[in-house]
C-alpha cells in the first residue's frame, strides 16, 4: 500500500504502537528486582510533535511525588543550537523553574543539569536533523535523577546518573509539567511518555582492588572497582570514574589503569553514583643503574682514600623529580648530618642547582634542572685553603659555573682531610654514578681586588661604569672569579651586578667590589645635573621597590610581583591584570627632586629627559579587545598599556603620552602612541609590527624623550619602540607648568586601563637595568 506519512511520522507512529504494547505487557508482568536501568509502566503519551523556539513551551501532566520515568524524542534543527527540555512543578517561565533538565548545547554536545551546572559523563555530540530518544528516571523524594539518550540507530548512553535537581529546585516536592525553550535555533519534540518508575537499586558502597599496593617508579597496573548494593551484591553496568590525589606521583586513566611516576604516596579513588573508595599506592624510587647510588632520607656514605691537598671529584647525578631536595657532598668520615659535610652541591626544591658557600647555599647563575636528566659535576677542592669550585654540565651543553672560591661549610672550616662522599634527600631522590677522584692543581686564591677608576663622578640621574679585577698574591689578574657589588648609600648612588653606578641625589657613596672574601673600593661623588645635560630615567631597580613606587587599582584590577618575565639582574617583574569588561591597575613611579622644582637647578628644565619602560603583553591581550581589527563585537574596546606623565603639578600639567590600541576608534593600525602633551594633541602614531598581530609575549622596549625650552615657553616629545622612532613632535607651547610641585616628575602608569573589554588583560612590566640611552638629541627649538 502507498505510504501516507513521511519517514519521521511513520517512526513516531511505530514507536507509539510499541509503547502501547509495552504498557500492556508490563502491566501484566509480576514485580521484579532489577539492578540495571528501571523499566516503565507507561500511563500516558503525547504523539503530537511540537516545535521549541525562543518562547517557553509547557505541557502539564499529573503531579508526580515519587519515582517516575519520562521518555521523549528530540530533534535539533541546527548544528549548534541552545535548547533545553525539562521537568517543573508548574508552567516554566525561566530556566530556574526547571528541576531536571537535558540540553542540546551550543558546543554541539548533549548534557544535563547537575545542581548548579551542566555536565555529562562522556562527550555526546549531536547532529542536526537526527532524532534522539531521551529517558529520564526521576526520584522526587531524593531530588535526583538519571538521564539517558539513544541516538537514532545506536545504543543508549548515560548522560548522567545520580544528578541533583537544579539548585533553585532543591526543595521541590512534586513535578507536574514538562517544558522546553530554545534560545538559539529550534528543536522538534515528539512522543512524550510518562510512567511510574521501578526504582533502580542504588550503589551503597564501592570496593577497589587491590586496596593498597607498593610499586617502583615506572610501574603500570590495573585497579578494579566494584559497585555494591546494600546487601553487598555486585552491581553491573554502573559508571565508575577514577582520580589520583597526587598526579605527580601516580596517574590513573578512566579505566583504572595506574602509572607510577615518581617516589611518594597517592590515593587512587573510584567513584560510582556518589559513592567512593580508595586504593593506597606507594611508589618507591626506581633502583639506580648498576654501579650507581640513590639518595633517600637515610644517609648513604661511600669511603675513599683520604685527601689532604688539592684534588678533583667528578660524578654524574640524575634528579628523579622536578623539585627535589637532594645533596651530594664530601666529608671527613661517614656523614650523619648536613653539618658533617664540607663540600656540597644540591638539586634544590626551587628546581635549580646550587652549592654551599660557608654559611649559605648559592650559585653564580641560575642553573635549572629537569627530572630524569643526567648532569655531570666537577668539584675542584683545595683542602689547605678550605675552598673549592663547583661546575656542572647538562647533556649536550657546555660546562656552567656553579661557583668558584667557595668556602667549606662553616662547621667544617678547619677540616684537614676529606675521605667520604655522601648522598641524602628529604624530598624526592637522585641517583649518582661514575664517581671518580683525581689530583689537581689548587685554585689560586684571590689576594686582592682592584676597582677602577679609584674615584668617579656621576650626575644625579646619570650612570657610570666601574670595573673590578681580582688578583693573586703576586698581583696577577685572575679571570673567571665571581664579583659582587654593593653601595654604602643606595639613597645617593646604586650599583648593579655589572658594576654600573647610577647617581640618585647629590652626595657621596663608597662602592665596594668583593671576590672570594677580598674587597676593593672606589669613591663616587654624585653632582647636580647641569642645564642642557641629558638625564635618563628608567624603571631599573633590582627589586622593583627603590624610589617612590606606588600601585593603584580599581574596577577589579590588581598588581603583584611575578617571576613569569624577569630581566637579567632583576628580582621580578610586576604583573598587572584587569578583568573584563574593564577597570584599571597601574604601577607608578615618581622621579625628580621636589626641592629643586621651579629653580634653575630643576632637572626638568632645558634638558633632554629620557624615560624607558619595558613591558610584555601576556597571551590573551588581543582577545581582550576582540582582536586588532574593528568589528561589530569590539566597537567600544580599547586598552592603554602605558601612560607617561610629564611635569605633574596638581591639576596643572604639561601633559602625557598614551600608548594604546583601539581598533574601532583609531583604525586597524595596531598599537600606537598619542601625545596629549603641551599643544600637541590627538594624532595616533602606529608602532611597527603590531598589526595584525600584537606579538603577545614579546618584550616592548619603549623610550620617551621630553625637553622643555624655558626661553621659548615650549617643549618637545618623541617616542621610540624597540629602537624605531614612532613620534618626534615639534616644539609646542605649554598646557601647564611644573612650578610648585611637591612631587617632582611623575613617570609611568603601567596597564593603565581596559575599556569595553571582551576578556582579561594582563601586562608584565620589567625592571630593566638601563645603562645607556640609544637615541639622539631633542628636536631643536624654533
Amino acid at each position: 500500500m502507498p505510504f501516507k506519512h513521511k519517514l519521521s511520522k511513520r517512526l513516531a507512529l511505530m514507536r507509539d504502537a510499541v509503547f502501547g504494547l509495552a504498557a500492556a505487557v508490563l502491566a501484566c508482568s509480576p514485580d521484579q528486582s532489577i539492578s540495571g536501568p528501571p523499566r516503565l509502566l507507561l500511563t500516558s503519551s503525547q504523539p503530537v510533535c511540537q516545535q521549541s523556539a525562543a518562547v517557553w513551551l509547557n505541557s502539564a501532566f499529573a503531579p508526580q511525588t515519587g519515582s517516575f520515568t519520562v521518555q521523549f524524542d528530540g530533534t535539533p534543527n541546527g548544528a549548534a543550537i541552545d535548547g533545553v527540555i525539562g521537568l517543573a512543578a508548574g508552567a516554566a517561565g525561566a530556566y530556574t523553574d526547571l528541576a531536571a533538565i537535558v540540553r542540546f548545547n551550543v558546543a554541539g554536545q548533549i548534557d544535563a543539569r547537575n545542581g548548579g551546572a551542566y555536565a555529562a559523563m562522556t562527550a555526546i555530540p549531536y547532529t542536526a536533523g537526527t532524532s534522539y530518544h531521551f529517558r529520564l528516571v526521576v526520584d522526587v523524594a531524593s531530588r535526583t535523577y538519571a538521564a539517558y539518550v539513544t541516538p537514532f540507530g545506536g545504543a543508549e548512553l548515560p548522560i548522567g546518573t545520580g544528578y541533583a535537581f537544579r539548585t533553585e529546585q532543591s526543595g521541590a516536592t512534586a513535578l507536574a509539567n514538562w517544558a522546553s525553550y530554545t534560545s538559539s535555533g529550534t528543536l522538534t519534540l515528539c512522543n512524550f511518555g510518562l510512567g511510574s518508575g521501578i526504582p533502580s537499586v542504588s550503589v551503597v558502597s564501592v570496593i577497589v582492588s587491590p586496596a593498597s599496593v607498593s610499586v617502583e617508579a615506572g610501574w603500570t597496573g590495573q585497579l578494579t572497582a566494584t559497585p555494591e548494593d546494600a546487601a553487598g551484591s555486585a552491581l553491573s553496568g554502573w559508571v565508575v570514574t577514577w582520580a589520583s590525589s597526587a598526579p605527580a606521583v601516580a596517574t590513573v586513566s578512566g579505566s583504572g589503569l595506574v602509572t607510577a611516576v615518581a617516589a611518594g604516596a597517592a590515593l587512587i579513588t573510584a567513584t560510582s553514583d556518589g559513592r567512593s573508595a580508595t586504593s593506597v599506592l606507594t611508589v618507591q624510587p626506581a633502583p639506580p643503574p648498576p654501579g650507581c647510588n640513590a639518595s633517600s632520607p637515610a644517609w648513604l656514605n661511600t669511603a675513599f682514600t683520604a685527601q689532604t691537598g688539592s684534588f678533583t671529584v667528578q660524578f654524574d647525578a640524575t634528579p628523579n623529580g622536578a623539585a627535589i631536595d637532594g645533596i651530594t657532598g664530601l666529608s671527613l668520615g661517614a656523614t650523619a648530618a648536613y653539618t658533617d659535610l664540607a663540600v656540597i652541591v644540591r638539586f634544590n626544591v626551587r628546581g635549580t642547582i646550587d652549592a654551599r658557600n660557608g654559611g649559605a647555599y648559592g650559585a653564580a647563575t641560575a642553573i635549572p634542572y629537569t627530572a630524569g636528566t643526567s648532569y655531570h659535576f666537577r668539584l675542584a677542592v683545595d683542602i689547605p685553603t678550605h675552598i673549592y669550585a663547583a661546575y656542572v654540565t647538562a647533556p649536550g651543553g657546555t660546562e656552567a659555573t656553579i661557583g668558584t672560591g667557595l668556602i667549606f661549610r662553616s662547621e667544617q672550616s678547619t677540616a684537614t682531610s676529606l675521605a667520604n662522599w655522601a648522598l641524602y634527600s628529604d624530598a624526592g631522590n637522585h641517583a649518582a654514578c661514575n664517581f671518580s677522584i683525581t689530583s689537581s692543581a689548587p685554585p689560586v686564591p684571590v689576594a686582592s681586588v682592584t676597582v677602577s677608576p679609584a674615584s668617579a663622578t656621576v650626575a644625579a640621574g646619570g650612570t657610570g661604569q666601574l670595573t673590578a679585577t681580582p688578583k693573586d698574591a703576586t698581583g696577577t689578574p685572575l679571570s673567571g672569579r665571581v664579583v659582587t657589588w654593593s653601595s654604602s648609600g643606595n639613597a645617593v648612588a646604586t650599583v648593579n651586578d655589572n658594576g654600573v653606578v647610577s647617581g640618585v641625589v647629590v652626595g657621596a657613596a663608597t662602592i665596594t667590589a668583593t671576590s672570594e672574601g677580598q674587597s676593593g673600593t672606589t669613591q663616587v661623588s654624585v653632582t647636580a645635573s647641569a642645564p642642557g645635560q641629558v638625564i635618563y630615567y628608567s624603571t631599573n631597580f633590582n627589586d622593583g621597590t627603590t624610589g617612590p613606587l606606588d600601585v593603584y587599582a580599581y574596577g577589579g584590577g590588581s598588581c603583584a610581583a611575578s617571576t613569569a618575565y624577569v630581566d637579567p639582574g632583576s628580582a621580578h617583574s610586576m604583573k598587572c591584570t584587569i578583568p573584563a569588561p574593564g577597570g584599571a591597575a597601574a604601577l607608578q613611579t615618581w622621579f625628580g627632586t621636589s626641592k629643586l622644582v621651579g629653580t634653575p637647578n630643576d632637572p626638568s628644565l632645558d634638558q633632554d629627559l629620557f624615560e624607558q619602560v619595558r613591558f610584555v603583553l601576556a597571551p590573551g591581550a588581543a582577545a581582550a579587545i576582540g582582536g586588532t581589527t574593528c568589528g561589530s563585537s569590539n566597537s567600544g574596546s580599547q586598552f592603554k598599556t602605558h601612560k607617561s606623565v610629564y611635569g605633574q603639578s596638581g591639576s596643572a600639567i604639561n601633559g602625557w603620552v598614551m600608548s594604546e590600541i583601539s581598533p574601532c576608534s583609531d583604525g586597524n593600525i595596531g598599537m600606537f602612541s598619542e601625545a596629549e602633551m603641551w599643544r600637541n594633541n590627538g594624532h595616533a602614531n602606529p608602532w611597527p609590527g603590531t598589526y595584525p598581530s600584537l606579538n603577545e609575549g614579546t618584550v616592548y622596549d619603549v623610550v620617551y624623550r621630553y625637553h622643555r625650552y624655558t626661553a621659548q615657553g615650549c617643549g618637545t616629545v618623541a617616542v621610540w619602540v624597540n629602537g624605531t622612532k614612532v613620534m618626534d613632535l615639534a616644539c609646542a607651547s605649554y598646557m601647564g607648568t611644573t612650578g610648585g610641585s611637591s612631587a617632582g616628575l611623575l613617570f609611568w602608569d603601567g596597564a593603565t586601563y581596559l575599556s569595553g573589554g571582551l576578556g582579561p588583560l594582563t601586562v608584565y612590566t620589567l625592571f630593566v637595568q638601563a645603562t645607556n640611552y640609544p637615541i639622539g638629541a631633542a628636536t631643536p627649538s624654533p
